[in-house]
């Protein structure tokens, strides 16, 4: 099982960050292909943890969570030195992802972005309900019957959100 997890004080702006953050870990892992054991936010810790990834903890499902959060706290894409910033206080987990040195990954940012009305309908639950399971993950991301996550998968490296243009009970 891999782990992504992050401590924040606990003002209500770090609270929403927080879970924003974990539910990018959440969203990147589920991408992976693995399978969401636990994701949680708390006043001041939050989790992802996961199996059966098809890469177990890389530095591509740190960023993830990395990314995300930089983009809700600055309000839209992040500038560089923003995310500079943010690689340098990487948790101790993320780090470890990234063998210790951590660096930009400009190449998913497009999927990212893409997947960012996700990620902040998973962290409004994770906010709510101060966990989410593998089934909200997979919600959030339209993957159900008939949405297959390699056409979720698909869509968003084209930089599409795949809950624009799939129908609800729509087939791909």
């Amino acid at each position: 099982m891999n782990t992504m997890s992050m401590t924040a004080s606990a003002s209500l702006t770090d609270a929403h960050l927080l879970c924003v953050h974990e539910a990018g870990h959440a969203i990147g892992a589920a991408l992976a292909g693995a399978r969401i054991d636990e994701c949680f936010a708390r006043p001041t810790e939050g989790a992802v943890r996961w199996s059966n990834a098809d890469y177990p903890a890389g530095p591509e499902i740190s960023y993830w969570g990395i990314y995300a959060e930089a983009r809700a706290a600055y309000g839209g894409r992040p500038p560089l030195s923003m995310l500079r910033e943010y690689l340098a206080n990487a948790t101790p987990e993320d780090l470890e992802a990234f063998g210790g040195t951590p660096r930009l990954l400009r190449h998913i940012e497009p999927q990212i972005e893409a997947a960012m009305p996700m990620v902040r309908d998973l962290a409004l639950k994770i906010y709510r309900r101060g966990t989410a399971t593998h089934a909200d993950v997979e919600a959030a991301m339209g993957v159900g019957p008939g949405t297959s996550l390699a056409a979720v998968r698909s869509m968003l490296r084209q930089g599409i959100d795949p809950r624009s243009v799939l129908a609800p009970g729509a087939g791909l």
